[in-house]
């Protein structure tokens, strides 16, 4: 049997239905224009996005070409921006292209990914009273625990490895001082001094096989997070007083996030997450219990008592029978610079040597101050010199870096001596190594640019 509602019904649910309809479609929400970092993040997208299809296509000139650029787009990146998460995933897809389009590192840290052998009791009894008399009168203020694993590398590194601790830590007394300022402005331990020694030998050159590059060791995107400038012209990650900076801030926000040391040091090493994941895991906060998981690389469980064994020895190396140079502390005054200039014309002009100009500025990669206000170390009772040199330098004249695409017959000592420079500095110039210099590539030459003045 068929039921039939009265009309009126039928009109009032069909009027209803028609209005609220009509209601959520004026109510519906219009589309919300992109927002500048939006775009930013998307053109920085497209510029990787083409750099990553030139390497498949094996243009590697386009892809370091599209690489160059999305550097310099991003170099006034705000922090907030560049450690949004869409950010920080380009950030790695940048860092994998540097990678692949690279060919060497230059290794130079000690961190171990091997399984360390366990010392005999007698050997262990051996160690302890070395260490007992050689820190008879020393002070920490890093924990230090004087267990086997550290012994092993305390042992290794005033044995086998004693020439590489030896160099590392004659490097180090140069820049010591400073990073001992710095943690202590940061209030962080300064025993943290001597982490380089694990991490680059004290290098500012220093590139691993991850693209962790500098004294400190940092990959692009954390040294970004931390304020270093990563672009075509500079690479702060080199800057041994600005990297050291943003190591101590670095450590103190792992600190921060598990009260301990031990595990500040792993999360420094593998990354907070890996850390995280490892207390979880163990349900324990003791970093030795993480070294007995399958929780964290070899190289992690190691990166601890390495340290531990490095501040142990770094302390009082002779004690070791290690012979360290003392250098002169890393001072310098700074000279602000708002031009482009060779530090090889610099030192023409003021009688520093070049090298020594190269020295105190790891960081230019193109041996040649950015096109924007710069600060410039220069050695301590120079900098009155070098404003002087730099005021004199003729209005008339500027140098630009000019596009040259190499040809057929070119080779570098020919390119090089054409434009007044050495094939070393071309190559600083550039960024790039021997073997990249090659036909067909487009690379960048100094040119002295005359200017009219103005009549």
């Amino acid at each position: 049997m068929l039921r039939f509602f009265p009309f009126c019904v039928i009109f009032a649910i069909l009027v209803c239905g028609t209005s609220l309809d009509a209601q959520s479609w004026f109510r519906r929400p219009r589309a919300t224009a992109p927002s500048q970092d939006d775009l930013k993040v998307s053109h920085m997208k497209g510029l990787i996005e083409a750099a990553e299809r030139a390497l498949e296509n094996k243009d590697e000139e386009a892809a370091i070409k599209r690489l160059d650029e999305a550097d310099v787009y991003i170099a006034d990146w705000s922090l907030d921006l560049l450690r949004r998460e869409d950010s920080a995933e380009l950030l790695e897809r940048m860092d994998k292209l540097r990678e692949a389009l690279g060919d060497e590192t230059e290794e130079a840290g000690i961190k171990s990914e091997e399984e360390i052998e366990d010392l005999t009791e007698e050997e262990l009894k051996e160690e302890l009273e070395l260490i007992g008399t050689a820190e008879a009168d020393a002070e920490f203020d890093f924990p230090i625990d004087l267990n086997d694993k550290v012994l092993v590398f305390v042992g290794n590194f005033s044995g086998q490895r004693k020439g590489v601790i030896q160099a590392s830590l004659s490097r180090g007394s140069r820049y010591i001082p400073m990073i001992h300022e710095i943690l202590e402005e940061e209030g962080i331990p300064l025993d943290l001094a001597f982490l380089p020694v694990i991490e680059s030998g004290f290098r500012n050159e220093a590139r691993s096989k991850a693209a962790a590059v500098g004294m400190w060791q940092f990959i692009a995107p954390t040294g970004r997070s931390y304020g270093l400038r990563i672009d075509s012209w500079v690479d702060e990650r080199r800057d041994p007083v600005k990297a050291t900076r943003a190591a101590a801030r670095f450590l103190k926000d792992l600190y921060g996030r598990t009260d301990d040391w031990y595990l500040a040091l792993a999360g420094y090493n593998a990354g907070p997450g890996r850390v995280t994941g490892a207390i979880n895991g163990t349900g324990s906060r003791n970093f030795w219990d993480h070294a007995r998981s399958a929780y964290l690389r070899t190289e992690t469980k190691n990166y601890v008592p390495q340290f531990c064994a490095a501040v142990l020895i770094g302390k009082h190396p002779e004690r070791y029978g290690l012979e360290v140079e003392q250098l002169d502390p890393y001072a310098f005054e700074i000279v602000e610079i708002d031009k482009s200039i060779g530090l090889m014309t610099l030192a023409q002009r003021t009688g520093i040597s070049s090298e020594t100009l190269i020295d105190f500025n790891p960081e230019l990669l193109r041996r040649t101050t950015p096109p924007r206000p710069y600060s410039l170390k220069v050695p301590v009772g120079k900098g009155e010199e070098v404003m002087e040199a730099i005021a004199e330098m003729p209005a008339t004249e500027r140098l630009e870096l000019r596009a040259y695409r190499i040809k057929q017959g070119d080779n570098l000592a020919r390119v090089s001596a054409r434009y007044n420079v050495s094939p070393d500095e071309l190559l600083a110039i550039n960024n790039i190594r021997r073997n990249q210099f090659r036909v067909g590539r487009t690379i960048q030459v100094p040119v002295v640019v005359k200017i009219n003045p103005p009549r």
